[in-house]
């Protein structure tokens, strides 16, 4: 007799869609719907009600740590919006998900927040590992007591996660360059702004960085870049410090920020300089969108950090119901937003477990 599996495969989808289906869960499209049904009645599939309820008595946690949503940074809210949306749905399934959460700027936080996630005794983690060295030694932990897991939204290399969800970040940087150059021209300075002291501790911002000077100096390397490192809040001071720097050296044509605070660094900025410059930044949050509404920034790159929380949660819980193998990569789109598209933005959640 063929199996889920095997109507899945056929159909083009995952096990969890066509279970959706035989048991009238709602979440997957009419088309598809007929599609599975069709292939049900070819093959006289029947549900083995016996193997379900013994399988439906095996439950799984799904532990997620990720920093912390706040004014200054509200980016982390979007992919934890995600991430409850794809909870609500996979615990009918018999996974449970407990979040925990981290101060990003303090890495005894992110320690004792894992130490507190791995006292729920999860069977899988999704993990967003914020400091490059701190992560080693959770990684270390997680290989030692055999707890699969996957990253979020960062990217790091040599290390044993089954998969990564997320953009690419130095492609997010190349994209961002490029979008510059055709911005300021063949000439001209850029400053790229930035809030990390020990950038090496923060890959993804590092890896935007490079992508960005990367692009610039592959067009002959006559846009040159300076950089700037953005304060926690944009008082007056900080402000001050920005608006000499650019108004000394004429040559500053752009500002890029690699990362969600742009609309922080844009908001005090006066109109007289910001007519001058090329600002670009990346994700939608709310405040990031107003000024780009409002003109003060030029163009946003998103990735998609609702849908990023989303499919960690629904890949993860792909992976322990049904021992499914994940690509390595599963990588967001790199999304052009400006002042005329920012209105269509959509998320993508699918149908879990699709």
């Amino acid at each position: 007799m063929i199996t889920i599996k095997e109507i899945a495969q056929l159909a083009g989808v995952s096990p969890g869609t066509v279970d959706r289906v035989i048991h009238g869960r709602g979440g997957v499209s009419k088309k598809t719907e007929a599609k599975i049904k069709a292939l049900m009645e070819d093959h006289n599939f029947t549900v083995n009600k016996i193997a379900r309820s013994l399988a439906i008595k095996k439950k799984y946690v799904l532990g997620v740590l990720m920093p912390a949503a706040s004014r200054a940074q509200s980016f982390w809210a979007s992919p934890l919006e995600g991430v409850q949306k794809a909870s609500e749905e996979v615990v009918g399934f018999g996974v449970m998900v407990h979040t925990f959460t981290f101060d990003q700027s303090d890495t005894r936080s992110y320690m004792d927040a894992f130490a507190t996630m791995l006292d729920e005794k999860p069977d899988a983690i999704v993990l967003v590992p914020t400091f490059k060295k701190e992560t080693a030694l959770l990684v270390k932990r997680m290989d030692s007591e055999g707890i699969p897991f996957v990253f979020l939204n960062i990217d790091l290399d040599a290390f044993s996660n089954i998969s990564y969800v997320g953009q690419h970040s130095y492609q997010g940087g190349t994209v961002a360059g490029q979008l510059m150059q055709l911005c300021v021209g063949a000439q001209g300075k850029v400053l790229i702004a930035h809030s990390r002291t020990d950038l090496s501790n923060f890959h993804n911002i590092t890896q935007r960085i490079r992508g960005f000077q990367d692009y610039l100096h592959s067009c002959g390397g006559q846009v040159s870049t300076v950089s700037w490192q953005l304060p926690s809040e944009m008082d007056d001071v900080a402000l001050a410090d920005l608006e000499t720097i650019i108004g000394n050296d004429k040559a500053i044509r752009g500002i890029f920020v690699p990362t969600s605070r742009v609309s922080y660094l844009t908001k005090k900025l006066s109109e007289n300089i910001l007519a001058h410059l090329q600002i670009i930044g990346f994700d939608t949050t709310p405040g990031n969108i107003d000024a780009l509404k409002e003109g003060r920034v030029t163009m946003l790159i998103s990735q998609k950090s609702y849908d990023q929380g989303y499919r960690a949660v629904e890949s993860m819980s792909e992976y322990l119901l049904y021992k499914r193998e994940l690509p390595e990569k599963i990588f967001s789109p790199i999304e052009i937003v400006t002042k005329e598209n920012v209105g269509y933005l959509q998320r993508k959640a699918h149908a879990i477990l699709s």
